[in-house]
């Protein structure tokens, strides 16, 4: 139902809202919204406004009018950061996840803590640090501390549970390894979507126009993702300031704020957006709070300085009450004396400049110091910097700077390994801007480093949590060698929170730092950036980030960097389907990891090298590598490493039609992955579905595949979704449905290009041509199997591009062109007399094919010997399979080789019969 909203009382009234007064159609909107919400269709919302519009006042007097109506929603508020200009990942969300597990009480609101029932939001609290475990394991380490968490939930629970271990493994195995961003969308949303299921959330991201990339893409991945949940999101934003963010191309918010309004229709409240009537009506609604003979010129004059600016008449009134303009008389009503509007400020600068002014020089310098650590701050901090006793700072902070001047407020304690911190935050984000825009240069640079210096100090072992912060204090601090160490740790983290555009930002920054001569550092930095872009898709700037390693191996000399330089550019040119290079490279790569003695590289180069041999049909050279990369994996036990390489080995087996140890290795391979993130299992799962896409197993392939995609899905491995989805659209083909085997062709075919997969696109588009073939809209599969021909040619992959040929000669025999259909039988027949089957995913359907189109054009002969030549290559593959059941399968299961099977079989039966007649 609709929760009610105080009505606006006019003159001498009882005060209804001491902080907030009007908005009343605004909130009245939000509290539908919270209904709806409530009812189980989760809702967003987003509150527009410049600065001191009273967003955070309607946020604010919304979640307490919330709390007073339904003691069992649960409002949490996360903030976003405009210090710095580089994002700190997530970090709003990672405000409010930590409220939700009960890590930060004040994310949850004073009143949610103080009038209700604590013992119930502390069950509440348990629960969710469950939830969190079980459904947001990767979240541990990468947006929560898990140390906190052990913390926050006590010695005896996490032994009792066995988590112990679990949650240090989170933080340090994870701060630097990848986890791709759309993992952590997912387990944020999941997490997030169970938490409603026991009470309901508000959730509210303030400032949202200061927020990182990572976090704009999250609340548009919840946006899809908590419809059907009680949940409701409300954010905050100026316009003003996303216009000049956006227009400096560091803000993706106002691309995804269209792509909400279009799918979710206008969720957008605008506080500018109020009419001339509506601005006076705020500006008598706020100073009939209290009792006063405030006339109509009063109320004019006022209006017409401030036009109904909520900060602007908020401050005002209070300048013109200390100033002794407004008085109370005997009966305490508000009353003018002596005013002079001529004496009073006309522009909200100076009303901050005369608040400003009315400080004493402790109280000042204590704001100077919070306003260069940004709109929150720590009082530790800021008491160690002027060296005052905390008591002191404390009780100036609270009585004074607080209740006295409105100037701060407390938000919270923070616990940090070397104690408690006191959190608090500026009443106003002009009111910080003013205070750091008025110190002069060397002050603020001095400040910054001091910050930075005792932040570290104070977070002691955690402190690499909050690298991106340090970052930005040390590189305004002008201390470059600290900077770069912290933007590359939280470029790092970054990546491993999978925030790789934020990585990019912070990275970038750190390679500008740097020193010339460092070329160890420049090499991390430049490995860490080239991973970041790798998971953007961004081809070029990969290329890049590779050829600078390149050039700081060999300047260098040392053989360990030029073997690693080396087949990173082999991966690279592996990932566009360039095998001709990536085996050139490979060689290189090769040379040198023997020069380094380094068996984990060298099994990873051979194992490259492996799969760029069979693509470009040299199967000796590709299976003396594969035994080298086995060889050398003995002496490995790095799980990385075991299922790259397996997984290598895999693909030469796979491609050369070695069924039953492409088998065995695809086992292995999984094996291997289940000890590694979950990014890691996609492709193996994907090559053992193929595994049984090649045994006629189509029910256990659509299951293996299915898996593999939820894995890349889950992890935002794209390059893996699109293999697995033309793997599953062409297992779905064979199961006989053709609209959804089109539609993952089509997505496979578009994810793959997107990301710039030269040669997983040409996958894409074959498998597109095949759905394409069997619906009988011939002339546009023709079209397909002839651009996935031309990419497999430039990328040297022979075999599958004479199986695209083949496709466009089946076509064009349907189409009636029996001239380039005979050409195309012809030119395939020939790589399948050189090469057999090896290099193709469906070597008897290009058999039958070349058979079918021979036929066609009145060769029966030739065709005949075609039949006989791929039943006799069909057989060799079935006997290398041990397995009766398997083997069985391959042969009957599979209808292109049951065909070719029957065809021969009648060649065989008509030329027996045809020598008995002779006979």
């Amino acid at each position: 139902m609709l929760l009610p909203v105080p009505p606006v009382i006019r003159k001498n009234a009882v005060v209804i809202a001491p902080r907030f007064v009007g908005r009343v159609a605004e909130r009245s909107r939000l509290h539908e919204l919270a209904a709806e919400a409530v009812g189980g269709r989760g809702r967003m919302a987003f509150i527009a406004g410049e600065a001191g519009t009273g967003k955070t006042a309607l946020i604010e007097a919304f979640a307490a009018e919330l709390r007073a109506a339904d003691d069992e929603i649960v409002v949490a508020t996360g903030n976003c950061n405009s210090q710095g200009g580089i994002g700190d990942a997530f970090l709003p969300f990672r405000e409010l996840l930590a409220a939700l597990v009960g890590l930060d009480d004040e994310g949850v609101g004073k009143e949610s803590r103080g009038n209700h029932d604590r013992g119930r939001l502390r069950r509440f609290f348990d629960s969710s640090a469950k939830v969190l475990f079980e459904l947001g394991p990767d979240l541990i380490g990468a947006i929560i501390p898990g140390a906190a968490l052990a913390a926050r939930l006590g010695q005896a629970v996490v032994e009792e549970t066995g988590w112990f271990g679990r949650l240090l493994e989170g933080d340090g195995g994870r701060g630097s390894a990848t986890i791709d961003q759309h993992r952590v969308f997912e387990q944020y949303s999941n997490v997030v979507r169970s938490l409603a299921e026991e009470r309901p959330l508000v959730l509210v991201v303030d400032d949202l126009q200061w927020a990182d990339d990572a976090s704009v893409g999250l609340l548009f991945h919840l946006s899809r993702r908590l419809e059907a949940s009680r949940v409701l999101l409300v954010s905050t934003y100026r316009p003003d300031e996303l216009a000049l963010w956006s227009a400096g191309g560091r803000n993706s918010l106002e691309k995804v704020l269209g792509e909400i309004k279009r799918y979710s229709g206008d969720v957008t409240i605008n506080l500018a957006a109020v009419s001339s009537a509506e601005r006076r009506a705020f500006v008598d609604a706020y100073l009939d709070t209290e009792p006063n003979e405030l006339d109509e010129e009063f109320r004019q004059q006022l209006f017409a300085r401030t036009d109904g600016h909520p900060l602007f008449t908020v401050e005002l009134l209070r300048t013109m009450q200390e100033r002794g303009h407004l008085v109370k008389d005997v009966a305490g009503r508000w009353i003018a004396a002596a005013l002079d509007w001529a004496l009073l400020p006309a522009r909200v600068e100076g009303v901050i400049e005369e608040r400003i002014a009315r400080l004493d020089e402790p109280q000042r310098e204590m704001l100077d110091v919070a306003s260069v650590e940004g709109i929150s701050f720590t009082a530790e901090v800021v008491g160690a910097l002027l060296g005052r006793p905390m008591l002191g700072v404390l009780r100036t902070l609270d009585r004074q700077l607080d209740r006295a001047h409105r100037l701060v407020h407390e938000r919270g304690e923070l616990s940090v390994p070397n104690g408690t911190l006191a959190v608090y935050q500026f009443s106003h984000a002009l009111f910080q801007r003013y205070l750091y825009d008025d110190l002069g240069n060397a002050q603020r640079r001095l400040l910054h480093g001091e910050i930075a210096r005792r932040l570290g100090e104070l977070h002691g072992e955690r402190a690499h949590e909050l690298a991106g912060t340090l970052a930005w204090h040390y590189d305004e601090a002008h201390r470059p060698d600290e900077a770069v160490a912290n933007y590359l740790r939280a470029g790092e983290r970054a990546i491993g929170q999978g925030a790789p555009d934020d990585a990019r930002r912070m990275l970038t920054r750190a390679l500008e730092l740097a020193a010339d001569d460092d070329g160890d550092l420049q090499r991390r930095i430049l490995t860490a950036r080239a991973e970041a872009v790798r998971l953007l898709g961004d081809v070029d700037a990969r290329r890049n980030d590779l050829a600078a390693l390149l050039r700081l191996a060999e300047r260098s000399g040392d053989e360990l960097g030029l073997a690693t330089a080396h087949v990173a550019q082999a991966n690279y040119w592996s990932d566009l389907g360039d095998q001709l290079t990536s085996r050139r490279t490979a060689d290189r790569a090769i040379a040198h990891a023997r020069a380094a003695g380094d068996h984990a590289l060298l099994a990873d180069c051979l194992g490259l090298l492996a799969q760029a041999c069979i693509r470009t049909g040299d199967v000796e050279a590709g299976r003396e590598a594969v035994r080298g990369a086995l060889a050398a994996l003995e002496h490995t036990d790095d799980p990385a490493i075991r299922q790259a390489v397996l997984r290598r080995a895999w693909v030469f087996h796979f491609e050369a039609g070695e069924i039953a140890r492409s088998l065995e290795l695809a086992e292995q391979t999984v094996a291997e992955a289940n000890r590694l993130p979950r990014h890691a299992r996609a492709v193996p799962a994907s090559n053992l579905g193929l595994n049984h896409l090649a045994l006629g197993q189509y029910e256990r392939a659509r299951v293996s595949l299915e898996e593999a995609c939820a894995h890349s899905l889950a992890s935002g491995y794209r390059r893996a979704l699109g293999y697995g989805e033309q793997n599953l659209a062409l297992v779905t083909l064979l199961l006989g449905d053709l609209p959804q085997a089109e539609h993952l062709a089509r997505h496979s075919l578009a994810e793959l290009d997107e990301i710039g997969d030269a040669f997983g696109a040409a996958g894409g588009r074959m498998y597109l041509g095949h759905v394409l073939d069997a619906d009988g809209r011939w002339d546009e599969a023709a079209t397909h199997y002839a651009a996935a021909e031309a990419a497999f040619t430039a990328a040297g992959a022979l075999g599958l591009a004479a199986e695209s040929r083949a496709g466009a000669g089946r076509c064009a025999l349907r189409l009636g062109q029996f001239g380039s259909a005979r050409t195309a039988a012809d030119e395939v027949w020939a790589y399948l007399s050189a090469n057999g089957g090896i290099g193709t995913d469906q070597p008897a359907t290009m058999y039958l094919t070349c058979a079918e189109i021979l036929a066609a054009v009145g060769e029966p002969a030739p065709a005949g010997e075609i039949i006989a030549a791929g039943a006799r290559q069909l057989r060799v593959r079935a006997d290398s399979i041990n397995d009766p059941a398997a083997r069985a399968s391959f042969l009957d299961a599979v209808a292109a080789h049951r065909n070719l099977l029957r065809l021969a079989a009648e060649r065989e039966t008509s030329s027996a019969t045809a020598t008995a007649k002779i006979r």
